[in-house]
């Protein structure tokens, strides 16, 4: 069966200091052409499937797209390979712990801006508040992914014996909005005291990736405090407050 091959319009994105060519799909969607990439990473673009599927898995694959890019010329029919843009984010985020400079640059750029937020910005698409909610809110998914250890059991029991189950919500997903938070407890409510699944388990990836670094700020934090008082006293400093205020 025959893949199906989508269409896109083109335009230039600025990432910080560089420019590339960004794709709108034509289901309202943004992506990257493989080439585009290869471009900016300068990497041959025969070579660009193989360093993807090393950097997000073996069962990645490229999708086809028809653009505007080629209108008038002898290549205006032919379809080029891309990756979507939550993909490239990844890629980004991967290669800029590995050192890549291109990718460090671009992430320094973009402090406090969302990628999504960009992109709608280039071609002219409304990104307004409820845009922002049904955007975030798609970070929670519609079903859990298989449990899998996101914290080591120590962490685990000293902040449940300081907080209980709600440390979790005050200090690692405190970033969610009340749309997200409502759509979890929709999904994974509270039976019995107890929810079927882990919160992290209704994360997408993209979201349980951007929190590993605060994680294991928290754990190095929470093993080096004496006490839950301790803890309290060095997190408010750390945020600039004289007193927490826990919600409990």
């Amino acid at each position: 069966m025959a893949k199906k091959i989508l269409t896109g319009k083109v335009t230039q994105i600025q990432l910080g200091a560089i420019s590339i060519e960004g794709l709108l799909l034509e289901d309202g969607t943004f992506a990257i052409a493989q080439q585009q990439v290869a471009t900016l990473f300068s990497v041959l673009p025969t070579s660009i499937p193989k360093m993807l599927r090393r950097l997000l898995g073996g069962s990645f694959q490229l999708f086809q797209v028809k653009t505007n890019r080629n209108d008038g010329t002898p290549r205006q029919n032919r379809s080029e390979s891309a990756m979507n843009l939550i993909q490239f984010e990844k890629v980004l985020r991967k290669l800029d712990r590995k050192g890549n400079k291109t990718a460090q640059e671009i992430t320094d750029g973009l402090v406090g801006l969302s990628f999504n937020q960009v992109w709608s910005d280039a071609f002219g698409v409304q990104f307004n508040a409820e845009s922002r909610r049904a955007y975030l809110k798609s970070r929670i998914l519609d079903a859990p992914n298989p449990w899998v250890r996101m914290y080591d059991p120590r962490f685990c029991r000293r902040v449940f014996s300081w907080f209980g189950a709600h440390f979790y919500w005050l200090w690692v997903y405190d970033f969610l909005s009340p749309e997200e938070q409502a759509k979890h407890n929709r999904l994974n409510p509270v039976v019995n005291g107890k929810r079927d699944c882990r919160i992290h388990q209704y994360l997408d990836d993209s979201t349980k990736d951007r929190i590993k670094e605060h994680i294991r700020a928290l754990v190095v934090l929470v093993d080096t405090s004496t006490s839950r008082q301790d803890f309290l006293t060095r997190a408010c400093r750390l945020d600039g407050v004289d007193q927490l205020d826990l919600g409990v």
